[in-house]
């Protein structure tokens, strides 16, 4: 079966991007990577963790504009269920109530949720998170629930409180009780405050309570689901690359002829096409109107460029997103995750991704009965 060079291209870009994120990490641009990324920034929180919310808008908007469907819409309609079927069941949820499988992998190879919030000395613990901004974060989390949960008032909770509000403030407060706790039991305490004895076997959980996940093989669910958005929009690319490219050949003069217009306005120029009459009108021509018309010309630019890309060329939205996408998991697999992390991540994407945009036509067709 002959395999043209844009499946290449689709099939091997997340991979080689890897490894090339695993030397990275071994050279100085892993110190300039690590200083600007942050897994609670606005990139990741704002898109990342929203990412198959913006890739099938665009995707789907795409699809529409360039009226790629007929013969294709059926396969395309195919592809994106089964990835977002995936998706779900490995990042959200295998069943109703039930973790999903990445959460699964981990429980299984004894990751836990943990709530060691504090050391043996007392003092907040660096292993509670791997970020001052999340220790923080957990912290007002768990200062929330066990002031709004009913607890009942006990010396445990009074001190757990009062360790925690001395943690945020950053002070080395002293408990005022004659009663001297472990910073053990206050862990315990806390744990078994927010949630009792039942285990918990989801991030989302142990998030949403201000636990640290930690302990067992994490697949990299950003390694996951980064995948999964890039096979897919350069999957639909192919379907209308080429009518998307003409129709941007086609548009441009339109563009640029606005772009111009926002310096056809000179002082100079109203003086030698309108000659002035006196001297107010000369100082409307020169001081008044450029202004004027540089706004009126700038907002009809404004307009024009929302038009061209968001209405009749939404591939450029597209490109922009596919190089967001790339980037975050070039970030990904240079700072976060060990590398076995990394590659579980990978493989689990390309059990189905794979599948999909190696032989599309099998695929579907096996699908379709």
């Amino acid at each position: 079966m002959r395999v043209s060079y844009y499946k290449l291209f689709t099939l091997l870009l997340c991979p080689v991007t890897l490894v090339l994120g695993h030397f990275l990490s071994y050279s100085s641009w892993c110190n300039v990577l690590e200083g600007q990324s942050s897994k609670d920034g606005w990139l990741n929180a704002f898109f990342v963790k929203r990412g198959w919310f913006w890739t099938s808008l665009i995707g789907w908007w795409c699809a529409i504009r360039y009226n790629s469907f007929g013969r294709h819409q059926r396969h395309s309609l195919v592809r994106y269920l089964v990835l977002t079927v995936w998706w779900y069941v490995f990042t959200q949820g295998l069943w109703f109530g039930i973790a999903p499988i990445m959460d699964l992998i981990f429980t299984l190879t004894g990751g836990s949720c943990r709530f060691d919030v504090f050391d043996d000395s007392g003092n907040l613990s660096s292993l509670f998170h791997d970020s001052m901004s999340r220790r923080v974060s957990s912290l007002k989390k768990i200062y929330g629930l066990l002031t709004g949960k009913g607890v009942e008032e006990t010396p445990l909770l009074e001190h757990s409180l009062n360790s925690i509000r001395c943690a945020l403030n950053a002070t080395d407060c002293q408990d005022g009780g004659e009663v001297s706790i472990e910073p053990t039991e206050l862990n315990k305490f806390i744990r078994e405050s927010l949630y009792g004895d039942v285990p918990l076997n989801t991030s989302a959980t142990c998030r949403a309570l201000g636990g640290h996940w930690t302990g067992g093989h994490d697949p990299s669910g950003h390694i996951f689901l980064i995948t999964l958005m890039i096979m897919y929009l350069l999957g639909e690319l192919k379907v209308f690359g080429k009518k998307a490219l003409s129709r941007i050949a086609r548009g441009k003069k339109y563009v640029a002829k606005s772009f111009i217009d926002l310096f056809d306005n000179g002082a100079l120029w109203n003086v030698v096409n309108n000659k002035p009459r006196d001297m107010v009108h000369f100082m409307q021509l020169t001081v008044i109107l450029p202004p004027l018309v540089f706004v009126k010309a700038f907002s009809r630019f404004c307009v024009q460029i929302i038009r061209f890309i968001v209405l009749e060329n939404p591939i450029i939205l597209l490109a922009v997103l596919l190089m967001m996408w790339w980037w975050s998991f070039l970030v990904t697999s240079v700072v976060f995750h060990t590398l076995t992390e990394q590659l579980s991540g990978l493989i689990f994407a390309y059990l189905v991704a794979g599948a999909i945009y190696w032989n599309d036509h099998w695929f579907i067709d096996s699908a379709m009965r």
